[in-house]
């Protein structure tokens, strides 16, 4: 029996992306980050600390193209450091058209099949 239950509404897909998140409101305390992978609806991210459930976040991700996608979102979990980083899934709850287009491309290359 899977421990955890999938609930998500679409399909992850594995990516390496730097990103830069804040709590709302911002602070100067930018620890580096990483997307370990991202839907249209959420991302699990690679952090030295530990981001705490329910709280409001932004953050950008910088695409293997370097485009910058800005996003808000929500923090659903955070798990236990695995060697020293936590991992956290974070649901978004603001995309603009731009960025969503963006996020939309980036998961077409990142699946690796081909655009119809």
């Amino acid at each position: 029996m899977a421990f955890w239950a999938e609930r998500r509404r679409a399909p992850r897909v594995t990516v390496h992306c730097p990103v830069q998140y804040f709590y709302l409101p911002p602070s100067n305390h930018v620890p580096p980050t990483q997307a370990l992978d991202l839907s249209l609806y959420g991302a699990r991210l690679e952090t030295p600390d530990p981001l705490i459930p329910g709280a409001a976040i932004a953050f950008q991700i910088v695409t293997e193209d370097r485009q910058v996608i800005d996003a808000r979102a929500r923090v659903v979990y955070t798990l236990p450091p695995s060697a020293k980083f936590f991992r956290a899934g974070v649901c978004f709850t603001y995309l603009s058209d731009r960025d969503r287009a963006v996020l939309e491309r980036v998961l077409v290359c990142a699946s690796g099949v081909p655009q119809s």
